[in-house]
């Protein structure tokens, strides 16, 4: 009997009669219950004993395990909602061709001989080999209850301090020397390829605008006459945890900003990838007279707020941050 797991699975592992498979746990991070609404980390359980039982399933299927005898051969089928993004030439394809791992399908339809693609239906229709499914089986084990014991802060109290002191930046809220931000978006963000030689009045950078997230296949912005990239540095922060250990993350400071003219709309078209576009440089001011320690390429966010709309022509006010990444991260 094969059986695969959900991240494993390039490969099938076999069960022989008596055999046995050990597998060990250990957990030096925090335990939650599963929230009903609300954030995980209000979910956090208090330091006490509990009874604790694993459960293992035991699944096989024609469709599962056909889809594990593709992932033999460095294949994945891409979920309905994502088909049309995994069209043969397209930029997505092309990244995944270039990851080390299983290449959906339909970015090489001609792969496998008699693979049939409805974009309509939202269906992949591919063959298998026979010996990769005998019958069905789902089965679910349950372990003896076990005594656990949660010690210590079990929680996510570090987190929460953090986010108590550095909140989300709230879109609207004036910037200035020396603010601490925490910006992210699943909008369209940009990046530049500048050098901090190359951040002076004048230059002419050049830039890539794309949208992160899946659910889209065209989409234009609009940005107003002159923008502002408010620059960042990265700070870390420590927080003491109960047996004497440190936990630290980082924040951006505001450390300077630039004025730019960017172009006055720009198109993006999932399928051909990131939008090239020139990013020319106003006036640069510094916090302080002077830039920050070089520890890595510029980077900033623009807090401005930017028009939107998708292909069907509906234009939307945008007023959350966006990024402006020192390097292209798609």
């Amino acid at each position: 009997m094969g059986y695969s797991t959900s991240y494993d699975v390039g490969g099938m592992r076999t069960w022989h009669p008596g055999g046995s498979v050990r597998h060990t746990w250990d957990s030096h991070s925090w335990a939650a219950a599963c929230p009903v609404d609300g954030d995980i980390a209000d979910h956090a359980l208090e330091s006490g004993e509990y009874q604790v039982a694993w459960t293992l399933r035991v699944h096989a299927s024609q469709e599962a395990n056909a889809q594990v005898a593709l992932a033999n051969e460095g294949y994945s089928v891409p979920h309905s909602s994502t088909l049309e993004l995994f069209r043969e030439g397209s930029y997505d394809c092309m990244q995944m061709m270039s990851y080390d791992s299983a290449v959906p399908l339909t970015c090489d339809p001609g792969a496998l001989f008699g693979t049939e693609i409805d974009l309509e239906a939202g269906t992949v229709t591919f063959p298998y080999r026979a010996s990769a499914y005998e019958r069905d089986v789902d089965a679910t084990f349950v372990s003896q209850p076990q005594t656990m014991t949660l010690e210590g802060d079990t929680g996510m109290d570090w987190w929460t301090q953090f986010e108590e002191s550095h909140p989300p930046y709230e879109p609207g809220t004036p910037l200035a020397c020396g603010d601490q931000i925490r910006a992210s978006s699943d909008g369209v963000m940009l990046a530049w390829d500048v050098t901090w030689d190359q951040l002076v009045s004048g230059s002419v950078v050049a830039g890539s605008a794309w949208r992160w997230m899946p659910d889209w296949s065209t989409v234009s912005v609009s940005f107003p006459e002159s923008t502002r990239i408010w620059l960042l540095t990265s700070e870390d922060v420590f927080y003491e945890m109960e047996d004497g250990s440190q936990v630290g993350t980082s924040v951006d400071t505001i450390a300077g900003w630039v004025d730019v003219d960017l172009p006055a709309q720009i198109e993006m078209v999932r399928y051909d990838g990131p939008t090239e576009l020139d990013i020319a440089l106003g006036a640069v001011e510094w916090c302080g007279g002077s830039p920050p320690a070089r520890e890595r390429p510029p980077y900033g966010v623009i807090v401005d707020p930017h028009q939107e709309s998708d292909g069907s022509g509906t234009a939307r006010e945008v007023v959350e941050a966006m990024q402006v990444w020192s390097d292209q991260p798609w």
